[in-house]
C-alpha cells in the first residue's frame, strides 16, 4: 500500500487536503497555475511509484494488478495522479484529474464498512472502490471520469459504490451504468452500486480477496 504523508495544503490562499472541501472551493482551487504544477509533479511521482510495483516481483499479486491497471487506464499525457493520505481514513484516496486539470474524481479502496449492505458486498468481493467526489467544471469530464474508473473496477472486478449527493441529476449516476440500492446514507443521500462487468477476472477474485483480508487485518 502507498504511504503518503498527511497535511493540509495552501495553494494562492487557498488552503484543500480535507474531505469536506467544497465545490466552489475546487473551482477557485483549480485553475491556479501553482496548483496545475502541484498536480503534474505529483503525477510524475505516483508514476514512478506504480510502475516500480508493477515490475517487482516482490510486491503481492494485487498490488502489482492494481498499480498496472492505474497507470494503463489512466495514461500519461491524458491524465494527471494525485494520491493523499487523509487522517480520517484507514487507506489512501486517489485524485485522478482530466488532463487540463478542469475536473477530478476522488476515489479510495475500502476493504469494510460499517453498512451492513456494504459489508455483504465486501463478502462476496473483498474490498469495495469508495467513490468519494467529483468536481467537474467542463462539460462532459466528470462522466468520462466515471467511465474510465468503471473500466478499473470491471479489470480488476471490484464494485464500486457512492452516496448521491448530485442535486442537479438525480439520474446521473444511473446513466452511468450505477444502480439504486434504496438504501440511505446518514443525511438520506441514494446508496449506489456499479457492479464490474468482467466476469473473466472472477477466475482471481479468490486470490484478490484473501490478500485484501491481509491488507485489512479481515477476518
Amino acid at each position: 500500500m502507498i504511504k503518503i504523508t498527511t497535511k493540509t495544503n495552501n495553494i494562492g490562499g487557498v488552503f484543500w487536503g480535507n474531505l469536506d472541501f467544497d465545490h466552489e472551493g475546487y473551482r477557485k482551487l483549480l485553475p491556479l497555475k501553482d496548483f496545475k504544477h502541484f498536480i503534474k509533479h505529483s503525477d510524475s511521482k505516483t508514476r514512478n511509484h506504480f510502475i516500480g510495483m508493477a515490475f517487482n516481483n516482490k510486491t503481492d499479486v494485487f498490488s502489482r494488478n492494481f498499480s498496472n491497471k492505474m497507470i494503463n487506464i489512466f495514461p500519461k499525457n491524458e491524465f494527471y495522479i494525485h494520491i493523499q493520505q487523509f487522517p480520517e481514513n484507514d487507506s489512501p484516496s486517489y485524485m485522478v484529474y482530466n488532463t487540463d486539470i478542469t475536473a477530478f474524481i476522488q476515489f479510495r479502496l475500502v476493504g469494510r464498512s460499517e453498512n451492513k449492505y456494504l459489508e455483504n458486498i465486501i463478502r462476496d468481493y473483498g474490498v469495495l472502490i469508495e467513490v468519494e467526489a467529483l468536481h467537474s467544471f467542463k462539460k462532459g469530464m466528470g462522466a468520462m471520469l466515471v467511465s474510465q474508473l468503471e473500466k478499473l473496477s470491471d479489470k480488476l472486478f471490484i464494485p464500486i459504490y457512492l452516496y448521491d449527493t448530485n442535486l442537479k441529476d438525480e439520474l446521473y449516476y444511473q446513466d452511468l451504468g450505477f444502480f439504486d440500492t434504496t438504501k440511505k446514507g446518514d443525511h438520506g443521500e441514494p446508496l449506489l452500486v456499479y457492479k464490474p462487468k468482467n466476469l473473466e477476472t472472477n477466475k482471481k477474485e479468490k486470490p484478490i480477496k484473501s490478500l485484501f483480508k491481509k491488507v485489512f487485518n479481515i477476518n
